[in-house]
């Protein structure tokens, strides 16, 4: 027994000597790994960015307001005869051109009373005619005295109401006409169909609505802007208009002089031609005058970003990238108008590749 712990004693060393000589290895290799992760963070590729120049120039300052696109013009169509829709030439959301027939109704019986009247002008026009030839020969027999002035004056007044009647016989046959026509119930102008209120089978009267249609060639942005902003507003104005993120050029076109009692806000309204498509209740986003012409920084409208709720713009330093939190002061199309710390004339800015870049970061200018 004690002869055997000497052997004992010299494996435990012998297996301490062995863990020593693997973890020496091992952990040469983490220093080093670590140092070669070092080296690649501080050799870190420049990321390709394009840059311009901020600049200086005097502006209006604006403000932005948000409001709705409506349609300028809506009319519940409707019918100005009676009869039963025969016929219906449009559904919801379609397109139409002024005057175009939306809805026709059955005018059979329409057609034969045109007949029947037309019928009774013609015959009216003869007996007309046949008076006319009588008046005549008593005419001729009363200069002679060959008939009395009873016979005479009798002839005279059947020619007179004769010329009533036919009149009257010409009158409804152009009323029928005219009803007719307005059996084709046609669009009062080009628009979208909103809503069809009428389909084939329905009776209706004069009155009865067929459709809601809205005219699209231009649309209105109608913001809420507060008294203080109005002194700097007119009609006809060019203004700016943002809708789904295109800017669009519009003309303020109606400045209500009627506001709200608890916002002290009145409605404008700015009308932009609609070659997009535009439709009621989209969001649109005004920019309105708010004040004098300033001296202001200027950078293209790229530049400026929303990251994480702060409006910001990068600028690059010593070929790193330099987050600026700026401030919009006007929107000049193309360009916008902002303040920050340390912004200055000069100073390049990003345009492009500035959607991911972190403090730091090197960068390269590719243009």
């Amino acid at each position: 027994m004690f002869t055997s712990r000497p052997h004992g004693i010299l494996h435990c060393i012998l297996i301490i000597l062995w863990l020593t000589a693997m973890a020496v290895p091992m952990r040469v290799a983490a220093q080093a790994a670590q140092a070669e992760d070092k080296q690649g963070v501080q050799q870190q590729p420049a990321v390709p960015v394009v840059t311009a120049k901020a600049r200086t120039g005097n502006v209006t300052l604006q403000n932005e307001f948000i409001g709705s696109i409506e349609f300028p013009e809506v009319s519940d169509v409707a019918a100005e005869v009676q009869g039963r829709v025969s016929a219906a030439f449009f559904e919801e959301g379609d397109i139409l051109a002024a005057d175009h027939i939306m809805v026709e109704l059955d005018n059979a019986l329409l057609s034969k009373d045109l007949e029947a009247a037309k019928a009774q002008h013609a015959q009216a026009l003869a007996d007309l005619e046949s008076a006319r030839l009588e008046f005549g020969r008593m005419n001729t027999l009363y200069s002679s005295k060959s008939v009395s002035e009873k016979e005479f004056d009798e002839a005279r007044l059947t020619m007179k109401a004769l010329q009533q009647k036919a009149l009257s016989f010409k009158a409804e046959a152009e009323r029928l006409k005219l009803e007719i026509a307005k059996s084709h119930i046609r669009a009062p102008f080009a628009g979208v169909v909103l809503k069809k209120h009428a389909s084939r089978g329905e009776w209706v009267s004069p009155g009865t609505v067929i459709a809601t249609l809205a005219r699209n060639d231009v649309v209105e942005a109608v913001v809420e802007v507060p008294q203080v902003v109005l002194p700097f507003l007119s009609k006809g104005q060019n203004v700016s208009v943002s809708v789904l993120g295109n800017a669009h050029a519009g003309t303020i076109s109606a400045i209500i002089p009627q506001g709200n009692l608890t916002t002290r806000t009145f409605p404008v309204k700015v009308r932009i031609g609609n070659i997009s498509g535009l439709m009621q209740g989209m969001e649109a986003k005004v920019s309105l005058p708010a004040g004098t012409q300033v001296e202001a920084t200027i950078v293209p409208r790229d530049a400026v970003i929303s990251q994480r709720g702060q409006t910001t713009l990068w600028t690059v330093r010593d070929g790193k990238a330099e987050p600026v939190p700026v401030t919009i002061d006007a929107w000049l199309g193309n360009e916008v108008a902002v303040h920050g710390p340390g912004l200055s004339a000069g100073m390049p800015v990003v345009v492009k590749g500035n959607e991911r870049l972190r403090p730091g970061q090197p960068v390269a200018d590719s243009q």
